[in-house]
């Protein structure tokens, strides 16, 4: 489906669903080209379609242009429930990466046009747009947004650890107590279970080990949603998956993502955790670490968030979310009830950093 809307002197395409959004895919491909940022992963339609579908959300594409120049494109998804959307729009994930494909100069902007479109539309009473901030200075802990009932937040996060200098540098670079849990899980797992790290799988091994570990650690997840995510991850340029098997060959950590110039990318990580005390994430990330460092990458990035464990030794940036609501009691009463039905969900979080801000 397309709608059309205007918004000063923005023209915005509205394409609903994965079919339109597939139908345009090579101009957001050549727009992405254009801008230098064809290798961006989490922008690319190849990854947020399939992520979405995998999620039950509807995808949405708004495509900005000024006298007919396309200058932003801003990726979203309307929360649904049984199919059904709830009124939330989304963009970005939590540590504000993907959402938005625009110049560093139009990306507010983009943004910020975004929430005005969506919050005329039928279907959206709130909307949550989150990006990394790129530029020097951070503004006052509530920037308002021109035209709608919103306002900025910024938060620290945590995502991408240094790993430049090689392997001694960046061990070098971590806590001591870190250090010594890394050895000393590694070495007791290799000990206890006579564990090896694959760092390459098949095809036929990554099968096995999503099939034996999707729901048998601390998150577990579903068959059905586990297999879309492998799928979409096979397909992004660059993919990798990495193993750890006991001295029986059976599966005790997975972890998948994909390489690129800025650095390695972790998306998934599947870790059994029947070994009590045994911190297989932790040495799964051990040797993941060894081994990145050892073959160059000069990052590893984590997307969205990470353990606070890990965050703690990653390089500060800023996110910014734009949280807008509709005007009158339609918002008021959509964004009360939101806050009580999932108190520790991002609207409920930005909601109280407001409130707490004018205190």
């Amino acid at each position: 489906m397309l709608f059309r809307f205007r918004d000063g002197d923005t023209r915005v395409e509205a394409l609903v669903g994965a079919r339109s959004i597939y139908a345009v895919q090579s101009q957001i491909d050549a727009f992405r080209e254009r801008l230098g940022q064809a290798e961006d992963v989490m922008t690319s339609p190849h990854r947020f379609l399939p992520w979405v579908s995998m999620s039950n959300e509807l995808p949405v594409a708004l495509l900005l242009r000024r006298s007919h120049e396309l200058y932003g494109v801003v990726l979203l998804y309307y929360r649904q429930r049984y199919g059904i959307p709830i009124g939330l729009a989304q963009a970005g994930n939590l540590g504000g990466q993907g959402g938005v494909i625009a110049a560093a100069a139009d990306r507010v902007a983009a943004m910020e046009t975004a929430s005005r479109v969506l919050l005329r539309s039928s279907l959206a009473h709130t909307v949550v747009l989150s990006t990394l901030w790129t530029d020097k200075t951070v503004p006052g802990p509530n920037l308002p947004v021109a035209g709608v009932r919103g306002q900025w937040h910024f938060r620290e996060v945590r995502l991408r650890l240094d790993l430049s200098g090689g392997l001694e540098a960046t061990m070098g670079r971590l806590g001591q107590k870190m250090r010594r849990n890394l050895r000393y899980y590694r070495r007791r797992a290799e000990s206890e279970f006579g564990c090896r790290f694959l760092p390459e799988l098949t095809p036929e091994q990554r099968q096995q080990a999503v099939g034996v570990l999707f729901d048998k650690g601390r998150y577990p997840t579903k068959a059905r949603r586990a297999w879309r995510l492998e799928a979409a991850l096979q397909a992004i340029p660059g993919h990798f998956a990495m193993g750890l098997q006991d001295a029986q060959g059976d599966w005790l950590s997975y972890v998948t993502g994909w390489r690129d110039t800025d650095g390695t990318s972790i998306e998934w990580q599947l870790n059994r955790d029947h070994h009590e005390n045994a911190s297989i994430s932790t040495v799964m990330r051990s040797y993941l670490l060894e081994h990145e460092a050892e073959r160059g990458s000069p990052a590893i990035i984590f997307v969205g968030e990470t353990a606070p464990f890990w965050s703690r030794v990653c390089e500060p940036s800023i996110c910014g979310d734009l949280l807008a609501t509709r005007e009158g009691v339609i918002g008021n009463i959509a964004q009360k009830l939101m806050c009580r039905v999932s108190p520790m969900g991002q609207v409920a979080k930005l909601h109280a950093r407001a409130t707490s801000a004018m205190v």
